[in-house]
């Protein structure tokens, strides 16, 4: 699979013949990559809409509960769901949508604001892979209640956190987007960020890098695992 450039903005090729056409593009070095012949893209699918004009000032982690982008791409069109970016196992990342004008259905009523990007991650501690094993946690979300909160679930592999960081950094050199997370207003926090939904996101009151659980109180993902790297990386909250 060849590294997509997720600085482009024409999303991630044209559908010909019931399959997306490689299509030469700059990847974040600036040299120029070709698309998987595969197609990860939903430029011509009915699983996202024209983004209205209005501000972009957020950009939401989830994980897909997947073995593969690819096989989370599958997922995402059978339910009539869609990302603007996704990134894979091997840190790998995929542009599916333009970043500026495609209005991706990844976060309810903050679809229109954000941006969102899949983080390949099957949850489950029994689909670790024993040939590369993923590091294994607490979910820490409290929006999965007191006992939800302390099962175990996988982590994020260094290559994919690394990826999330500079993809962060990209996005928010083209968009302004702070970078900066949702700060805990209680003790129930990780690296400060608020461990559970947060009204403020939710309600548009917060710009920069959030979880899907802050907008949600239904959803856990992506955990909490990439809180602390991000603070490490010099990512504040606010």
């Amino acid at each position: 699979m060849k590294r997509l450039g997720v600085l482009d903005s024409r999303g991630a090729g044209a559908r010909k013949r019931g399959r997306l056409e490689p299509r030469r593009r700059p990847s974040l070095d600036g040299k120029a990559t070709r698309e998987d012949e595969l197609g990860l893209g939903f430029v011509n699918l009915k699983v996202w809409r024209p983004r209205l004009p209005g501000p972009i000032d957020l950009l939401v982690l989830h994980f897909d509960g997947c073995r593969s982008s690819r096989q989370c791409y599958d997922v995402l069109v059978e339910r009539g769901l869609s990302a603007h970016l996704m990134i894979d196992r091997d840190g790998t990342i995929y542009q599916a949508l333009d970043l500026q004008t495609a209005c991706a259905f990844h976060a309810g009523q903050a679809n229109a604001r954000s941006i969102g990007v899949e983080m390949c991650n099957p949850e489950l501690p029994e689909r670790n892979d024993p040939k590369d094993p993923r590091p294994v946690g607490a979910l820490e979300v409290t929006n999965a209640g007191a006992a939800g909160c302390r099962r175990a679930v996988l982590g994020f592999y260094p290559r994919q956190v690394d990826a999330a960081i500079a993809l962060a950094r990209a996005i928010s050199n083209l968009f302004h987007i702070p970078l900066v997370l949702p700060k805990a207003t209680s003790l129930t926090s990780t690296a400060g960020v608020t461990r559970g939904f947060d009204p403020r996101v939710a309600q548009g009151k917060f710009r920069g890098i959030c979880g899907h659980y802050h907008l949600k109180a239904s959803k856990i993902d992506p955990g909490v695992s990439l809180w602390q790297p991000m603070r490490d990386a010099g990512f504040g909250v606010g």
